[in-house]
């Protein structure tokens, strides 16, 4: 960096380098260990010695500075305002892979998908086009060469296709000098020797940057599911070098899957409620390996069904996330009463590890509006697969689909009951299959005996997810809430039993652990249901409790 402090020969040979140099700088683990060399170059611009053409120093030191924000604001969490930041870099420069790469970083965390993809799609461009050229010194000069340190990224998942595969680079000895071949073959001599300076980049030539590329896009699953669905013709560039997958749509499996088959299916096959009730069903991945993401798509008859929504908290209708894959990232939750259409898509995040086996990937609750039989179907007739699975390497696992149905009955002849002895046997009728057939007759009212379920059942967890120090729990409950009864999310580090408690009437709440000083270790969870005022954070009356829940905290530095 002493490079960028001492070099005076001249200014516009200095924007040569840095402009050589900076498109190599990319912020790929996320450590920031960059930020140093670019702060470097930016001081080396604004010297009050430097006589470079205005222009070229006002444009080159605002997106230098603006790139420089972009990373602060990222490091607040503040992803709207770093988006603003790298935009005006990139206006200054829209061929800077290292700026487009970042931004990419940033969009991804607004879950802004598609933009993601194509600045990573340019990214791969620009790799294309060349490897990249760093600048080399004339026989004349006598400027001391940079120690670049290349290396393969660690954890760098399996290569999906014919793509390029990256390999262990050896040591690069980088040296600056003015000349560059982005720019004039000029060659001047400076006239002080600069000071080494060694960095280590992971965005150095075409092969590490591809590599980027991909660790970025695989490692966030729902970003995967977005390759897979895309037209042929969008992210050519992605699509050249191996990086988008396109699932072959699953065929309907008339026989029962052997336990060899991974499915995506429903339980029960065929579910039975009264007009007027509620009915649940499960959406079940079976038979599966080292399941990281899944994404379902589901379409049920909206004039006999409607989706009871799961979340109350949140604008829309959503279906409860099932206990199979913790919802780390639940990046799609959505019905469309009016067209009968479900879309639900989860991922795993670390340190969370694949599950394989079988298990509930989310819950539908139905209530039944009209007599008839309604089919849940994971239709194939949508313009996008019905269901798609996927590692940690967001390589898709091949599955078939089963569908099911609800069956809506008129009130007074519940499944599965003895007949009362003052009414009639009924007729044992066929099973109704679509086109549904509505039953005109009417039916005697019903008098329905009071239930013996308990109306404050105890809550049941589902989950929880950590970032940094925040940590997201997340449960299920049966029951309804009164203005007055709140859920208690009791947290506590273990052996001590939960007792840092906060209130909400949300089915989530995220929590900071630095509450309880961020340390290192194990700690426990609860959801209890009270009556009281949340104000005064008293539980006047606990009307039931969860089962406790311990979870790993890699600790946080909270100061």
């Amino acid at each position: 960096m002493a490079l960028f402090r001492e070099y005076t020969k001249e200014d516009q040979d200095l924007v040569v380098v840095i402009k050589g140099l900076y498109v190599t700088l990319a912020d790929v683990d996320g450590t920031d260990s960059t930020d140093s060399i670019l702060k470097a170059m930016a001081e080396a611009l604004t010297s009050p010695t430097r006589t470079v053409t205005p222009t070229i120093v006002i444009s080159l030191t605002e997106e230098i500075d603006s790139w420089l924000n972009g990373r602060e604001l990222i490091r607040q969490n503040v992803y709207t305002d770093a988006e603003k930041a790298y935009n005006v870099a990139i206006g200054f420069n829209d061929e800077n892979p290292a700026t487009l790469y970042e931004r990419a970083r940033v969009l991804i965390a607004s879950s802004k998908y598609d933009e993601a993809l194509r600045d990573l799609d340019k990214v791969v461009a620009i790799a294309g086009k060349a490897t990249l050229s760093t600048p080399t010194p004339s026989s004349s000069s006598t400027t001391t060469p940079v120690s670049l340190h290349t290396r393969r990224p660690t954890n760098t998942p399996a290569t999906p296709g014919a793509s390029i595969t990256p390999t262990e680079v050896s040591p690069v000895s980088l040296t600056v000098s003015p000349t560059s071949s982005l720019t004039s073959t000029e060659t001047p001599t400076p006239t002080a020797t600069p000071m080494p300076a060694s960095i280590t980049s992971q965005f150095a030539d075409r092969g590490q940057m591809i590599s980027a590329v991909r660790n970025l896009i695989y490692g966030h699953p729902e970003m995967v599911l977005v390759l897979a669905s895309a037209p042929d013709l969008k992210y050519p560039n992605l699509r050249d070098y191996g990086l988008v997958l396109t699932p072959t749509p699953t065929v309907p499996v008339t026989l029962p899957p052997t336990p060899s088959i991974t499915t995506i299916s429903l339980e029960p096959v065929t579910a039975q409620v009264e007009v007027g009730n509620t009915t649940s069903v499960q959406i079940m991945v079976g038979n599966v390996m080292n399941l990281y993401g899944a994404e379902v798509h589901l379409t049920f008859d909206p004039a006999l069904l409607e989706v009871i929504d799961a979340d109350l908290g949140r604008d829309g209708v959503q279906i409860q996330p099932g206990t199979f894959l913790s919802p780390d990232f639940v990046a799609k939750n959505s019905v469309e009463q009016a067209n009968g259409r479900i879309a639900f898509a989860v991922a795993q995040m670390p340190p969370h590890e694949p599950v394989s086996g079988s298990g509930i990937l989310a819950m539908i609750t139905f209530r039944g509006i009209a007599v008839g039989s309604a089919v849940l179907d994971f239709s194939t007739t949508l313009p996008i697969t019905p269901g798609i699975l996927s590692d940690r390497e967001g390589i898709l696992i091949p599955a078939t689909t089963q569908n099911g149905q609800v069956v809506v009955i008129e009130g007074g002849f519940p499944a599965e009951t003895s007949t009362p002895a003052n009414m009639p046997t009924p007729t044992n009728t066929p099973m109704p299959t679509p086109p549904r057939t509505v039953i005109p007759t009417p039916t005697p009212t019903r008098i329905v005996a009071p239930t013996t379920s308990t109306p404050y059942p105890p809550p049941v967890l589902t989950g929880n997810g950590i970032i940094d120090s925040n940590v997201t729990f997340r449960w299920q409950w049966s029951g309804t809430l009164d203005k007055d009864v709140w859920f208690a999310v009791r947290v506590g580090k273990s052996p001590d039993i939960p007792h840092s408690q906060t209130w909400t009437q949300q089915f989530e709440y995220t929590y900071s652990l630095c509450t309880l000083g961020g340390k290192p270790g194990e700690y426990n969870w609860e959801v209890a249901v009270c009556r009281g005022d949340p104000s005064a954070e008293s539980c006047d009356r606990q009307l039931a409790v969860s089962d406790r829940s311990v979870f790993q905290f890699n600790g946080w530095n909270c100061d």
